[in-house]
């Protein structure tokens, strides 16, 4: 009863146009749904280097799923609890899903690096995690400012990075980083007409972007 009444006092629900609208935006991620499962099954029948690594990959991909997972439940599901059960934890999937990408590419790097990026990640996600509860509907530029700071950090050891990894999966990880970065932008302007939905639709080709790096690379 506790959590419910939190719920009601504290998750607002994000206003739509019309019920068309939530139906596409619940549908272009629960393509990504489908995308995912397919992913975590070819993870897990690919032979991996380390078993180490099988596992970051593994991580990755269930942070992938539980991201499409929460955001479909959101859209689609009309109670209003449950409905604000989905939208707490898409909001906190985007830092376990930008955690669970850097997973393999840390334990891959290894070293001081590598050990240095799942600490930064990993620390940031349960920070980001609290601080969303905490703040919710406040303070709504820093949220997307700690989104894109975890998910660019990258930027700030790139010298490094593509010297220890191939090249065609650094431009791999690159586009999926731009890819997001512009769906940030289209759902940050909210000027265009099924904004939403073409959000998630660079969401979706972001991430099919960097799975296929790290399913051909690392993984």
């Amino acid at each position: 009863m506790e959590i419910k009444n939190w719920l009601l006092e504290n998750i607002t629900l994000h206003s739509h146009d019309n019920k068309r609208e939530e139906f596409i935006n619940g549908l272009t991620h629960f393509f990504g749904i489908i995308l995912s499962i397919i992913g975590i099954i070819f993870l897990l029948l690919k032979n991996t280097t380390t078993p180490h690594l099988k596992g970051a990959t593994i991580v990755y991909g269930l942070t992938m799923l539980l991201l499409f997972t929460a955001s479909t439940i959101y859209h689609w599901l009309n109670d209003p609890i449950l409905k604000r059960v989905g939208r707490v934890l898409d909001h906190c999937n985007i830092y376990l899903l930008i955690a669970g990408t850097y997973t393999p590419l840390a334990i891959y790097i290894g070293g001081r690096m590598g050990v240095t990026i799942i600490l930064f990640e990993w620390v940031l996600t349960v920070l980001g995690i609290i601080f969303t509860l905490k703040f919710w509907g406040r303070l709504k530029f820093l949220h997307v400012f700690f989104y894109l700071v975890m998910g660019w950090m990258i930027v700030l050891v790139w010298s490094d990075f593509i010297k220890l990894v191939p090249i065609s999966f650094a431009k791999d990880i690159l586009l999926g980083g731009v890819l997001y970065t512009i769906g940030v932008i289209i759902y940050s302007l909210k000027k265009i007409p099924y904004y939403h939905g073409i959000w998630h639709l660079f969401v979706v080709a972001g991430a099919a972007s960097m799975y296929i790096g790290i399913y051909t690379y690392l993984s």
